[in-house]
C-alpha cells in the first residue's frame, strides 16, 4: 500500500468536513454511484445545497520555490464527476488510458505527467463520446489541435486551474519547459494517428493489434485469453497507477449492435 500525505494549510470548517466525508477519491479510482452519491452529497451539489465549498481553496507548498501555491481539489474532483456524467462514464477511464500511454509509451519524454496532463485531457475529451476508444482518439486529435501553434514555437500553453482565478500562478502547466511541451507534443500527435488508424479499422483483429501498439504488452492482442466472449468488443482497461485493473464495465470499443 502506497500513501502518499500532502501538507496543506488548513481551511474553513465547511470544506474540511466536506474533504472528510470524500476520503480518498480521484479521477484514478473508478466511480461508482455510491462515490457519485458520496461526492455529490460531500459538495452540497443540489439545487438547494450551500456553495461554501467553491469560495475555499487549499494552499500547498512548492517545494522548489520555497512558496504556497493555491489549489481546489473539491472544484477538480467536481469538475471530474461533471465530464463523466456528461460522457456516460468514459471520462475516467479516457484519462487512465492516456496516462497509461504516456507513462509506458513515452518515459523519456519530458513534459506534462500526473495532474497536469490529467487537465490537458479534461480541456480536450469530447462530451459526445460514446466508447473510451473513441473518447481516446479524439482527444488525443483535439489535443494535437488545440495546441499546435504552442508547440510549434515551443512555447508552453495557458490552462487555469479549476474554481481559481484566471492568473499566471494559477497556470496548471506553468511548470513545464516550452521545449518540453514540444516533445511530448509530437508524441501525442503520432498516437492520435495511430489511435485513428485502430479505431477506423473494421477488422477486429488488425484494429487490435494497431491498440496493441499504443498501449504496449498489457492491451491483449486478439485471440488472448483476455477476450472477452462479446466478439472482441470489450477489453482491459488500463489501470492509473503501478498496476493493471478493470476499473469499470464501460467498452473500450463501442459495439456493433
Amino acid at each position: 500500500m502506497e500513501i502518499d500525505l500532502v501538507l496543506t494549510a488548513a481551511p474553513s470548517e465547511a470544506t474540511r468536513e466536506a474533504v472528510k466525508s470524500l476520503g480518498s477519491l480521484d479521477v484514478g479510482t473508478a466511480l461508482s454511484p455510491d462515490d457519485l452519491s458520496t461526492v455529490a452529497e460531500a459538495l452540497n451539489m443540489s439545487v438547494d445545497g450551500d456553495d461554501e465549498w467553491k469560495d475555499e481553496p487549499l494552499k500547498i507548498p512548492h517545494r522548489d520555490e520555497n512558496e504556497w501555491e493555491n489549489t481546489h481539489p473539491l472544484a477538480t474532483i467536481a469538475f471530474t464527476v461533471n465530464k463523466n456524467d456528461i460522457t456516460d462514464g468514459h471520462y475516467v477511464n479516457v484519462v487512465k488510458a492516456i496516462k497509461w500511454w504516456r507513462r509506458t509509451k513515452t518515459p523519456d519524454v519530458e513534459g506534462p505527467t500526473s495532474y497536469p496532463l490529467e487537465h490537458i485531457v479534461g480541456q480536450c475529451c469530447p462530451h459526445d463520446i460514446d466508447s473510451v476508444a473513441e473518447g481516446v482518439t479524439r482527444t488525443l486529435e483535439e489535443l494535437t489541435g488545440q495546441f499546435k501553434t504552442e508547440a510549434m514555437a515551443e512555447e508552453t500553453p495557458t490552462l487555469p486551474a479549476h474554481g481559481l482565478p484566471k492568473t499566471p500562478e494559477n497556470d496548471v502547466l506553468k511548470q513545464i519547459d516550452g521545449v518540453d511541451f514540444a516533445a511530448f507534443y509530437d508524441e501525442a500527435e503520432d498516437a492520435a494517428d495511430l489511435a485513428r488508424t485502430a479505431l477506423e479499422e473494421e477488422d477486429k483483429e488488425t484494429s487490435r493489434d494497431y491498440w496493441y501498439q499504443l498501449f504496449g504488452e498489457k492491451f491483449p492482442p486478439f485471440g488472448s485469453d483476455d477476450d472477452s466472449d462479446d466478439g472482441g468488443e470489450k477489453a482491459i482497461s488500463v489501470g492509473s497507477s503501478s498496476q493493471v485493473e478493470d476499473p469499470s464495465d464501460h467498452q473500450f470499443a463501442a459495439s456493433d449492435s
